[in-house]
């Protein structure tokens, strides 16, 4: 073979070593162009044994080509094995110009062609040469600064320079794919090697490759698939397995020297369908079928979940927008505080009030007493003014039958007439004084007082009813206060009042004062008997006078003044009936004076109770307050928080509602992907995984058919590979 530059001896030591599916990845640094799909991995390690490692043919085809890749000749070196320590080898090859590179082996061919080597129990090499076209064309193309260059116009050159190897596989096959026949080509590998001046190449970038240092060059190794791409079938078009490799550099003096590239069909010789774990494809769709079915029933579940947290979210937003209300109800900061400060005051007011209650009580008890006793003596004197008035009404009648007696006869009685109606006139008048005395005009005084007495009582006690109604009114408001969320101390200041308020009552207050104004009724009525009293002996001494006159004057006729005097005698019995009857009212009047000075006494006694009780209870109504002004003063901030608590439920209840939706378009997305995205994915992935098996089957045979190139004796295993030398350009 022709000499080779010193930087080339490297990769053609690795070249002559048998090429493996493991050494070639590690040649390319893995390229991921030989990651078939992303499903599809090795089941089990590879194992190879020394004598498969070693075939009885190994073949090394050099092809040598001009700077753009023309082929100009295909050399042929071969070697034979020999282990059982043969003397004579048997051989097939079309090769011409066969010469031995073994000392002492020689051959002969017979008239089918076939070889015969001679030789010392040992292995057999020789080379020749080949007509036939390589099964890989290596296709050579150069730009200088973006534009089309040849080599010789390259050389010297300066500039951006691309170099671009194009790897053309014409070794193909049919193999038969889903019942359809499909084109395989041998899955050739090529690496290409060139060894770069770091002096002339800077800037250096490649495609498909790797770029490596090597004893003070720059190494560039690519590597391609040509082929491969088509075989795989569009099933698998999304690879993109490399056909081609580039190189670019910013280049001074361009020079380069020769390249060399390595094609083997060993790297998926050993790979078949068998050997590939399809099965995890098929469980993994039927994975995602069961998920998606799980998903489907989970969004639907998502759903009807979603749909009842909206139901729970519009319900609490109307509730707290209901709260929200009646917290406004509550008025104010101002309105509660002022609540407060009107409580205490009522508090104070109901302290004074009672108190000057109790001792207004006290003081009419008192009085009703001395009116109770003036009223026993004016009744007492009422007697004895009927008796008189009594006495006076016989005087009358005497008078009055003196008169008839004068009737009979005036002249011899007229005197008798005079003084008897004297002795009336002097009775009545004794009648008047006494009607008309201190002591009866004191009693009818007193009455009257009695009555204003009664009337200013019945007037206080309506006072302290409407008083008492009004602690009825505080207790009402005390117990309207809402305790949730107050001090246990503020709980039972306010409990405490509520009790001393509950035992405040205007009902014994308001009898009291119906039983007074009563009495005072009865005093006035009294009185005006008394005046009557006097103005019926006034009548009667009126008429004793026009008596006296008349008898003075008398003359026949004595029935007008008898008559009269009848009249005044029943007027009279009319005013002992009414002194009477005035005796038996001031008794009365006194006996209800007597229970209405009881009632003072128990009202007054009632009512120091419950000055003392307000007295008492005071400080925890003053807690009460102050607690009350805080919660007021505490009510803007809590009135913007349940505001803000209320637009959360509302941003709630709004969020649950689009969350529902999205879960409703979430489980129909979820149905309508299965349909048209899963399950037509599992039928195309199924399909392809189907025609893949069949490919890869193809693939490898076609790789394991293409162990030769100038021919193989029946029986022997062979392999071979083709090395590319491509002119330098210098």
């Amino acid at each position: 073979m022709p000499g080779t530059s010193s930087y080339l001896v490297p990769l053609r030591t690795v070249i002559r070593t048998p090429i493996t599916a493991a050494l070639a990845v590690s040649l390319v640094t893995a390229p991921a162009a030989l990651a078939l799909s992303p499903t599809i991995a090795w089941a089990e390690p590879q194992v190879q044994t020394q004598s498969e490692a070693t075939p009885d043919k190994v073949e090394t085809v050099w092809v040598y080509a001009d700077a753009t890749g023309q082929v100009s000749s295909v050399e042929v070196e071969a070697k034979l094995a020999n282990r059982g320590g043969a003397t004579t080898l048997t051989d097939e090859s079309d090769l011409t110009d066969i010469e031995a590179t073994t000392p002492g082996a020689s051959v002969s061919r017979n008239a089918s062609g076939a070889l015969t080597w001679t030789c010392d129990g040992g292995e057999v090499a020789y080379e020749g040469s080949s007509q036939k076209e390589p099964p890989l064309q290596v296709r050579v193309s150069y730009l200088l600064d973006g534009r089309p260059v040849s080599p010789t116009e390259l050389l010297g050159a300066s500039g951006r320079v691309t170099i671009r190897y194009d790897y053309e596989n014409s070794s193909r096959g049919t193999t038969r794919v889903n019942g359809y026949s499909e084109r395989v080509f041998t899955p050739f590998l090529a690496i290409t090697g060139m060894s770069l001046d770091p002096e002339r190449f800077t800037n250096v970038s490649v495609t498909n490759g790797r770029i490596m240092e090597e004893s003070g060059s720059l190494v560039v190794v690519g590597y391609a698939l040509p082929g491969l791409q088509e075989s795989l079938g569009s099933d698998l078009d999304d690879l993109d397995v490399p056909d081609f490799f580039e190189v670019s550099a910013d280049v001074i003096d361009f020079k380069l020297g020769k390249t060399l590239t390595l094609v083997t069909p060993d790297l998926l010789s050993d790979l078949d369908e068998g050997e590939l774990d399809l099965g995890e494809v098929t469980e993994a769709m039927d994975a995602m079928h069961e998920a998606m079915a799980a998903l489907e029933g989970g969004a639907g579940q998502l759903a009807d979940g979603l749909d009842r947290l909206k139901a729970g979210a519009d319900a609490v937003d109307a509730g707290m927008a209901e709260f929200e209300g009646s917290f406004a109800q509550m008025g104010d900061a101002s309105a509660l505080t002022e609540g407060a400060t009107q409580l205490t005051d009522l508090v104070n007011q109901l302290e004074a009030g009672t108190a000057q209650a109790a001792q207004g009580a006290s003081a009419l008890s008192a009085g009703l007493g001395q009116i109770q006793q003036g009223i026993g003596e004016a009744s007492s004197s009422a007697g004895n003014l009927a008796e008189g008035i009594g006495d006076i009404a016989a005087l009358v009648r005497s008078a009055n039958e003196g008169l008839g007696a004068i009737a009979n006869g005036v002249s011899t009685s007229r005197q008798a007439a005079l003084d008897a109606i004297d002795d009336a006139r002097q009775g009545v008048a004794s009648a008047a004084d006494a009607v008309s005395s201190d002591e009866v005009g004191d009693a009818a005084e007193a009455a009257r007082a009695a009555a204003a007495a009664y009337e200013a009582a019945a007037g206080e006690a309506s006072g302290l009813a409407a008083q008492a109604q009004a602690a009825q009114e505080a207790k009402a408001t005390l117990d309207a206060i809402d305790t949730e969320g107050m001090t246990p101390e503020q709980v039972a200041a306010i409990e405490a009042a509520q009790a001393q308020l509950g035992e405040v009552s205007s009902g014994p207050l308001t009898n009291y004062a119906s039983t007074a104004e009563g009495a005072a009724d009865a005093l006035d009525a009294a009185a005006e008997r008394l005046d009557a009293a006097g103005t019926s002996l006034g009548e009667a001494s009126d008429a004793l006078d026009d008596a006296r006159t008349a008898v003075e004057g008398i003359a026949a006729d004595t029935s007008t003044v008898s008559g009269r005097l009848e009249g005044a005698a029943g007027g009279l019995d009319q005013a002992s009936a009414g002194a009477s009857s005035l005796q038996g009212g001031l008794a009365g009047a006194a006996g209800a004076l007597g229970d209405a000075s009881g009632s003072a006494a128990d009202l007054s006694s009632g009512m120091g109770q419950m000055s003392s009780g307000i007295t008492q209870h005071k400080g925890s109504v003053a807690d009460l307050a102050a607690a009350l002004s805080t919660l007021g003063q505490s009510l803007p901030a809590a009135a913007e928080g349940i505001s803000a608590l209320h637009q959360g439920t509302a941003a709630l209840a709004q969020g649950m509602g689009a969350a529902a939706t999205g879960a409703d378009q979430l489980a129909s997305g979820i149905s309508q992907f299965d349909e048209e995205g899963v399950s037509r994915l599992a039928d195309e992935l199924d399909s392809r995984i189907g025609g893949l098996g069949d490919r890869i089957d193809a693939i490898s045979g076609a790789a394991r058919d293409y162990d030769n190139f100038s021919g193989v004796a029946d029986g022997q295993t062979s392999s071979v590979r083709l090395i590319y030398q491509v002119d330098a350009i210098e």
